[in-house]
């Protein structure tokens, strides 16, 4: 059963990537300057749409004020008010 497990959650992580969706968390010690960036296989032609992936987090990504914007391989945030919590996100492109 584990290795159907590990199997089935391999399967489920390749779908995401191939549809464009991601899990990712925005770390409290990950701020330099107010900003953070993440790696994604994404493009300025590419719509993201980003979530909190629980309450908490949408409560702390809101309350941050986070400006996201495309960079070259991925996402950059901007804070205006660094969170000191960990804010995990679900985020899609198409």
């Amino acid at each position: 059963i584990a290795e159907l497990e590990s199997a089935l959650a391999e399967l489920e992580s390749a779908l995401d990537v191939a549809l464009g969706m991601w899990a990712r968390t925005l770390t409290a010690t990950g701020w330099s300057g107010g900003v953070q960036d993440l790696s994604l296989p994404v493009t300025d032609a590419n719509i993201v749409l980003i979530q909190g992936a629980s309450n908490d987090d949408k409560e702390a990504f809101a309350n941050a004020q986070i400006s996201v914007s495309h960079i070259t391989g991925g996402l950059r945030f901007t804070a205006t008010s660094v969170p000191s919590v960990d804010i995990d996100l679900n985020i899609a492109a198409v």
